[in-house]
């Protein structure tokens, strides 16, 4: 197919007919089972009979993982040719390349780059990192300096060209970076080329690379950044030995204090109570006596010495109120004394934990409690916190059965994600602890769309397994099969066949109206029975890299996948 061919086609897919010829489906006797490919048959028909445009499309971009990662990258070329969004086809389109490029086939992997390529240029389009940072893993910069050169955006090419600069730098190939910097970005972007040239390195254990980068930045927020970058790559990489003479580079006081106590505490992480208990002491900054503490934490509830541990959260607290610090606004939300006090106290989820080994189920409670105050309390401009925080608090009422406590702290939480996501975990334990009645009600809390249907799958998945299948029917015909809910079929679907109930799932695709259910059904059908034949080829045969037989072991069925996200 021509390029330019495809562009005009990108255009107009809403009003082409699909591409797979949809037949009937053969009927399967009771008792039969089906072939993994059988499934994923299955699934293309029913896509292809899908008659919206933006969903039909959508159902083929999975489509598209599932088939290449069976090996079947005609299949897969096909399913692009019938996703009309432009930014999922340049995502299948690499990904494809990625399959390509794993059996050998270098022109068909340099067929699907350049058809990315070109689709990233269409207006509107900002996924060209995918197909960049690709060609720089194949060793191809030619090729991506070319594309970037080829955005029309100022912004977005300059952008793209910092992203060149910071991968090449990061492979070792510091004089190429170089020249990207200083021909093809402006000078308002130069110390921004450096400092992300600085960091790549950094992250490469690239030190003395990184150090002479980072010693060339003028800006002193962004040379802070790269040395604080370079500490954190050192004590990442178990080198927190080496990092101090980068901490003593920082210029910010409160940056420099957090530098140090990543290295103070990953140099005490194998020390005693005593020995932390001294070192909290000789401590000069709040940032270090935290991460001693928290160590000291650990070591203290490892001992099950619950009046120990809880003195040292009640320290913590101290520590934080004494030494306050001004807020910090970040794209992950605010964080400032109220989210470090917070976090502290959300560690008598610990000790109402110990509490409860030992017997004491009102102590426990009352621990939990606190925790729930703290983590409710919390603003939703606390962000990733309390995204991280709330699902450890519900995750804790449920291991304890206090039902009732996960309910209470769903009731104190305002609408949106963390609700939701949280109501799915309690109503699907309640379903597995029996009381299918409250897990439903609980599940009406599932409103909000992002996350929808991984929350409505697994409560329906929860159903399936306490031998609910009308119940489950039922709830997955409430919510319907729009683009926000129709990834809780594929659950469904995964779901049914890891319980052998494969015969019922192909009479409830007999059942359903809706096309795009039963393609999204038979996708998580097919997903489980590919798992299960690349673990027995796995463990038949030596001779494939992993790479080639390996599965996803988590899909996010809402459109990109993790690996996008950044972008």
């Amino acid at each position: 197919m021509r390029l330019v061919a495809r562009l005009l086609t990108l255009g107009t897919l809403a009003m082409v007919s699909p591409t797979h010829a949809a037949e009937p489906a053969p009927a399967v006797q009771p008792g039969q089972l089906r072939s993994a490919g059988w499934w994923r048959d299955q699934a293309v028909h029913f896509a292809d009979g899908i008659t919206d445009a933006d969903a039909r499309g959508k159902a083929h971009y999975e489509l598209v993982y599932v088939q290449g990662f069976a090996g079947d990258f005609e299949g897969a070329r096909a399913s692009i040719r019938s996703i009309n969004n432009p930014q999922l086809c340049i995502y299948a389109h690499v990904f494809l390349a990625k399959q390509y490029e794993a059996s050998g086939d270098d022109n068909a992997c340099q067929t699907q780059l350049q058809e990315a390529g070109e689709i990233t240029l269409l207006p509107g389009n900002t996924s060209f990192f995918d197909v960049i940072r690709r060609h720089l893993e194949l060793g191809q910069p030619a090729q991506a300096i070319s594309l970037a050169g080829r955005i029309p955006h100022e912004f977005h090419r300059n952008a793209a060209f910092q992203d060149i600069a910071a991968t090449l730098a990061g492979q070792g190939k510091l004089e190429m970076a170089r020249d990207i910097v200083k021909k093809h970005l402006p000078p308002s972007w130069e110390q921004s080329g450096w400092s992300v040239m600085a960091n790549a390195c950094a992250d490469a254990l690239r030190i003395d690379e990184a150090q002479k980068l980072a010693a060339k930045l003028t800006d002193t927020k962004l040379q802070d950044r790269a040395y604080d970058h370079l500490v954190k790559a050192l004590v990442k990489a178990g080198r927190a030995a080496e990092a101090g003479s980068f901490a003593d580079r920082i210029s910010d006081a409160t940056l420099q204090a957090t530098a140090r106590a990543q290295i103070t505490a990953n140099m005490a992480k194998k020390q005693n109570a005593q020995v932390l208990r001294s070192r909290v002491e000789k401590a000069t900054t709040r940032e270090e006596k935290l991460a001693l503490y928290d160590l000291l934490f650990a070591e203290l509830v490892a001992a099950g010495d619950v009046a120990a541990a809880e003195a040292a959260i009640e320290s913590m607290v101290e520590i934080v109120k004494a030494s306050p610090r001004p807020a910090q606004k970040s794209k992950f939300g605010v964080f400032d004394d109220a989210g470090l006090i917070a976090k502290a106290q959300a560690n008598y989820l610990a000790t109402a934990k110990l509490l409860a080994a030992k017997g004491d189920r009102e102590g426990s409670l009352r621990r939990t409690a606190r925790a729930r105050k703290a983590i409710a309390e919390l603003p939703d401009e606390s962000g990733l916190l309390k995204l991280m925080l709330v699902p450890a608090l519900v995750a804790s009422e449920i291991d304890a059965g206090d039902f009732h406590g996960a309910r209470t702290t769903l009731a104190q939480l305002k609408q949106g994600y963390g609700q939701s996501s949280a109501a799915a975990d309690v109503a699907a334990g309640l379903i597995k602890s029996g009381d299918v009645k409250s897990g439903l009600e609980v599940a009406e809390l599932i409103t909000e769309p992002l996350g929808k249907d991984r929350a409505m799958g697994k409560v329906a998945s929860a159903l399936l397994r306490a031998g609910q299948l009308d119940e489950a029917k039922n709830l997955l015909r409430k919510i319907g099969d729009g683009p926000n809910e129709v990834g809780a079929f594929r659950i469904v679907g995964q779901t049914m066949v890891e319980l052998g109930r494969e015969t019922e799932l192909h009479q409830w695709l007999g059942e359903l109206t809706s096309k795009t259910a039963c393609a999204y059904l038979c996708m998580g059908a097919a997903d489980v029975l590919a798992k299960r034949q690349a673990g027995k080829a796995r463990s038949s045969s030596n001779s494939r890299p992993a790479r080639d037989l390996a599965l996803p072991n988590r899909w996010t069925v809402s459109g990109v996948r993790e690996h996008h996200d950044c972008l």
